[in-house]
Formats: structure tokens, C-alpha cells, sequence
């Protein structure tokens, strides 16, 4: 082979390594813009993370309030439990003292009704 063959095979690679770093240059950029588009998600997701966290942060506290509350209830049933058993009992009280007051108004009435027959005995004699 010739120097002439050996410089034109020569040029020839080098014009073939030339396109191909081209081409890579091109892809370096392309891979480039790419990544740079990933760090930019990678920076509004780490964000949301940031967002979502304290929004769990939020709610945590607002659970705790909420469970709070609901202990608070909790007892106020409780207490109502025991008003109404205590209103019950009441109301039973008074339904026997109300029987009583008629069971002795019914006494007093029959009571009244024999004098009043005594009276009318009294006066027809007279």
C-alpha cells in the first residue's frame, strides 16, 4: 500500500471519527438537556415531598385534636349515662309518689262520700 492509499484510508477514518464525535456531541448535548429536565423534576418532586410531609404533619396534629375530642365525648356520654339513669330513677320516684297521691285521694274520697252519707242521714232525722 502506497503513503498516497495509506493518507486517503487515513482521511477517510478521520473524517469517520470526526462525524462520529459529532454525532456524540450531539448526544452529550441531547443527554445534557435531558438531565437537566430530570434535576428540574427531581427539584418540584423533592418539593412536593417537602409539601406532602407537612401536610401529614398537619394532619397528624389534627388527628390528635380529633381523638381528643372524641375522648372528651367519650365522657360526656358517659356523664349523660349517669343523668340519665339518675332521670330514670326520678321518674320512677315520681310515679309511685303520684300512685300514692291517688291511692290516698281515692281513701280521702270514699272517706268524704261516708260522711257525706252520714250528713244526709243526719239531716233527714232532723
Amino acid at each position: 500500500m502506497t503513503i498516497d492509499e495509506r493518507l486517503e484510508k487515513l482521511a477517510e477514518r478521520h473524517e469517520s471519527l470526526a462525524q462520529s464525535v459529532e454525532m456524540l456531541v450531539i448526544e452529550g448535548r441531547a443527554t445534557g438537556e435531558r438531565i437537566d429536565k430530570l434535576e428540574k423534576i427531581v427539584d418540584d418532586l423533592s418539593s412536593d415531598v417537602r409539601d406532602v410531609g407537612r401536610s401529614v404533619g398537619n394532619l397528624s396534629g389534627i388527628v390528635g385534636n380529633l381523638s381528643g375530642i372524641v375522648g372528651d365525648l367519650s365522657g360526656i356520654v358517659g356523664n349523660m349515662s349517669g343523668i340519665v339513669v339518675d332521670v330514670s330513677k326520678s321518674v320512677s320516684d315520681l310515679a309511685k309518689f303520684t300512685n300514692e297521691i291517688a291511692v290516698g285521694t281515692a281513701r280521702l274520697l270514699s272517706v268524704a262520700e261516708a260522711h257525706e252519707n252520714r250528713i244526709t242521714r243526719l239531716e233527714d232525722r232532723l
